[in-house]
């Protein structure tokens, strides 16, 4: 059995981990809007009626500058107290003896004229952004830790790419793997499912019936309102997302029967759609092996609650007793 406290504090520790790192993108956008403002640079512009990202190399250089100085003088500062608290202890274990001179360290360097005219009003924000930011990266250790001592861990350590951060994530988005019935139910947890429209056809999460994607698609939204003008398909692009990110991870650092799904099934959407850009195809290729690679997670875990042994359970063998077929 599967320790269900040991999955509570994963996912409150991947809910935390997610916070912070929304907390310092924001203070991080925030660093950066002040510097374009002092520079006088746009954040967006237009191109006919769409709205682009402008350029901003003066405000992003300066915003560089001072983060960087913050992060040095936090390094410089760490190594002077650890040498001088080295010092210390020797001198104690040696009263004898005449301690060395300590030999000064080197400064980081001093700003740009224009960047020390702004820092004293950025440094407030450059240190809530960093303290969050090591917040966020020693969640993330805990979060790893944590996973490693999940039995499905076993198993994890056979696919390359994914790790304990991927799997922490994916239990902190998920819960409990035993709590869905299928695998469907799991893909619909992250928004990579199918789901029938009130016109009787079906399409992805996330996608209309054509294809693409349901932002500013605003007849179909409407189209698919109930009785009460709320949008009846329920849909997470951060979770889908996050499962994305994991699935990027997987075929750049797996060489094996995950990214010939993924090889395979980029080739059969290109193909099958006749696309110039193979853009559309790598999504749906990601959402495709997100699938496979949840399927496989239910199928092991399942196997756990069951109390069967995981030898059997390999990637080989998984891939080998498959029958997921191609979908559109």
């Amino acid at each position: 059995m599967i320790d269900s406290a040991l999955l509570l504090d994963i996912r409150e520790t991947h809910r935390q981990q997610r916070d912070l790192m929304r907390t310092a993108k924001k203070v991080e956008n925030q660093i950066g809007s002040i510097c374009r403002r002092h520079t006088g640079e746009v954040f967006r512009g237009k191109e006919g009626s769409k709205k682009v990202r402008v350029p901003s190399p003066i405000a992003d250089a300066l915003q560089k500058e001072c983060i960087s100085y913050v992060r040095a003088n936090r390094r410089f500062l760490k190594k002077e107290q650890e040498r001088e608290r080295k010092a210390m202890l020797w001198q104690i274990e040696n009263p004898d003896k005449k301690a060395k001179a300590l030999q000064p360290l080197k400064r980081p360097a001093d700003l740009s004229l224009e960047a020390l005219q702004l820092f004293p009003f950025l440094e407030p924000f450059i240190v809530g952004f960093l303290g969050f930011e090591e917040s966020s990266e020693a969640q993330t250790r805990m979060l790893e830790e944590r996973a490693t001592q999940l039995p499905v861990y076993v198993f994890v350590q056979q696919v390359k790419g994914l790790g304990a951060h991927g799997l922490a994530q994916i239990i902190g988005e998920c819960g409990d793997l035993s709590n869905y019935a299928t695998p469907p139910k799991l893909w619909t947890r992250m928004c990579v499912g199918r789901r029938q429209n009130l016109d009787g056809s079906w399409s992805n999460q996330g996608f209309t019936a054509d294809g693409s994607t349901e932002r500013g698609k605003g007849d179909f939204i409407k189209k698919n309102l109930d009785a009460e003008g709320r949008f009846v398909h329920w849909y997470n692009a951060e979770r889908r997302s996050l499962l994305f990110v994991i699935c990027d991870s997987l075929i750049k650092g797996n060489g094996g029967e995950y990214k010939a799904l993924y090889d395979a099934q980029k080739a059969a959407y290109i193909e099958k759609w006749q696309l110039a850009k193979p853009g559309r195809a790598h999504y749906a290729a990601l959402r495709y092996l997100g699938k496979r690679l949840l399927k496989h997670l239910w199928i092991v875990w399942r196997a756990i609650e069951r109390g069967e042994s995981l030898e059997r359970y390999t990637v080989e063998r998984l891939f080998a007793g498959d029958t997921q077929r191609f979908e559109a």
